[in-house]
C-alpha cells in the first residue's frame, strides 16, 4: 500500500496500526461474554480507560512533534488500554484450548456475519466513489458532511442500543411469544426517541449548517435533510437485522446489504450525473427493497403481519408529525427576525414541549416505560 501510494509515511503507520488488530482480537471473547451478561458498566469503563490512554499518548506525541504518528500513537494506546484492562480485571478468562466442533459453528455463523458487515461498510463508500465520477468531487463534500452529520447521531445511537437488543432477543430466541413482545417493545421504545431527534434534524438543518458549519456548505442542507428522514425510516426497522443474527438466520442481513449495494450504486449509475439532492434520495430510495424484504422476512421468520411490525411506530410518529407542524409554523414566524443562533435554541426547546405532552396523550404506558427503562439503566 505504501508503494502503491508512493508513500513511506503511510507505509509505517499501516505497520504500526495493524499492531492494534492483535490486541483488539484477543480481548474479543472476553467482551463477548461480558456483552452477553449484559456488563455495559464494566464495558463502558473500558472504553473511558482506552480513551484517556489514547488522548494522553497522541496529545503527548503531537506535542512532541511526532506529526501523523501522533494518530497512530493515539489508535495503539487506546486499543492497548482497554485491552490491558479487560484482561486484568475481567473474569473469568477464558482457557487456550481447540474446538473443531465450536470452530465449525462459529465459522458457519460468523462468515455470513461477515460477509454481510463487508458488504455494507463498501456500499457507501463505493457509493460515494460513484457520486465523485459522475457528478465531481464538490457534490462529493457535500453529500459526505451531510451523511457525516447524521451518521454520527445514528452510530451513537446504535452503538447503545444494539449490543443491548442483541443480548436480550438472543437470550430468548426460542421463545416465540416472548420475542415478539421484546421486538414490539424495543421498536416502540426506539422509534418514540430517534424519530424525533431525526425529524428535529431535518427542521433545523437550515439553522444548524450555517451556524457549526458556515454558509459555503448550504448545498449540504437539502442532503442533510433528506438523510435525516432516512435515517427516521431507518429507526422503525432498526431490529429485524438483530433478530435474524439471534435467531441464527445471519444470511437474511447477507441478502439484505446485498440488495442495499445493488439498489443504491445502479440507481446512481443508471441516473448519472447527480446533484447532491439527488445523490442523497438516491442513498434513501434503497429503503424500499431493504424494508421490503425485511417486512417478508419478518413475516416468515416471526409470523408477523406488517401491520403487526409496524404497530409500535404509529403514535410516536403522529406525535412526532405534530411537532414537525408546530415548529414549520413558528419557524416561518420568527425567521426574518431572529438569528440562526437563536432559531436553533428555540427549537431544540420546543421540540421537547411539544413532542412528550403529545405522546403522552396518544400513549400513557410508553411514557411510563421509558422511565422505568432510564431509571434501571441510569448510573448509580
Amino acid at each position: 500500500f505504501g508503494r502503491l501510494f508512493s508513500s513511506d509515511l503511510l507505509q509505517a503507520s499501516l505497520r504500526l496500526g495493524a499492531v492494534s488488530l492483535f490486541f483488539t482480537g484477543s480481548a474479543g471473547v472476553l467482551i463477548a461474554h461480558l456483552r452477553r451478561q449484559m456488563n455495559f458498566k464494566f464495558l463502558a469503563v473500558r472504553n473511558f480507560v482506552g480513551g484517556v490512554a489514547g488522548t494522553v499518548t497522541g496529545i503527548g506525541m503531537a506535542v512532541s512533534d511526532y506529526g501523523a504518528s501522533s494518530l497512530i500513537g493515539f489508535h495503539l494506546a487506546n486499543t492497548l488500554g482497554s485491552t490491558l484492562f479487560v484482561f486484568l480485571f475481567a473474569r473469568p478468562i477464558p482457557k487456550l484450548r481447540f474446538s473443531s466442533e465450536h470452530l465449525r459453528d462459529l465459522f458457519r455463523y460468523s462468515s455470513t456475519v461477515l460477509a454481510s458487515s463487508l458488504i455494507w461498510n463498501a456500499t457507501f463508500r463505493v457509493f460515494l466513489g460513484l457520486v465523485g465520477y459522475t457528478s465531481g468531487v464538490a457534490t462529493v463534500g457535500y453529500f459526505e458532511i451531510a451523511s457525516r452529520v447524521t451518521d454520527t447521531v445514528r452510530n451513537l445511537w446504535l452503538s447503545m442500543i444494539n449490543p443491548v437488543a442483541l443480548t436480550v432477543f438472543s437470550k430468548i430466541q426460542h421463545d416465540q411469544e416472548s420475542l415478539n413482545q421484546a421486538y414490539h417493545q424495543s421498536t416502540e421504545m426506539n422509534v418514540s426517541l430517534a424519530v424525533p431527534i431525526f425529524a428535529g434534524m431535518c427542521i433545523t438543518a437550515p439553522n444548524f449548517v450555517p451556524l457549526a458549519l458556515g454558509s459555503q456548505w448550504a448545498p449540504a442542507i437539502i442532503a442533510l435533510q433528506i438523510l435525516a428522514i432516512g435515517n427516521l425510516l431507518s429507526a422503525t426497522r432498526q431490529f429485524p437485522p438483530i433478530i435474524f443474527n439471534a435467531i441464527g438466520r445471519t444470511e437474511l442481513n447477507l441478502i439484505n446489504s446485498t440488495i442495499a449495494f445493488v439498489s443504491a450504486n445502479l440507481g446512481l449509475l443508471f441516473l448519472g450525473a447527480a446533484g447532491t439532492a439527488v445523490a442523497a434520495l438516491i442513498w434513501v430510495s434503497r429503503l424500499i427493497f431493504t424494508m421490503t424484504f425485511g417486512f417478508w422476512c419478518m413475516q416468515n421468520q416471526m409470523n408477523m403481519t406488517a401491520h403487526e411490525q409496524l404497530k409500535g411506530v404509529y403514535k410516536p410518529v403522529l406525535a412526532c408529525l405534530v411537532m414537525v407542524g408546530v415548529l414549520i409554523v413558528v419557524n416561518k414566524n420568527i425567521s426574518h427576525e431572529w438569528s440562526d443562533a437563536a432559531q436553533l435554541i428555540f427549537a431544540v426547546a420546543l421540540g421537547p414541549l411539544v413532542y412528550f405532552p403529545v405522546l403522552y396523550f396518544l400513549s400513557p404506558h410508553l411514557l411510563e416505560r421509558l422511565r422505568v427503562s432510564w431509571a434501571e439503566i441510569r448510573p448509580r
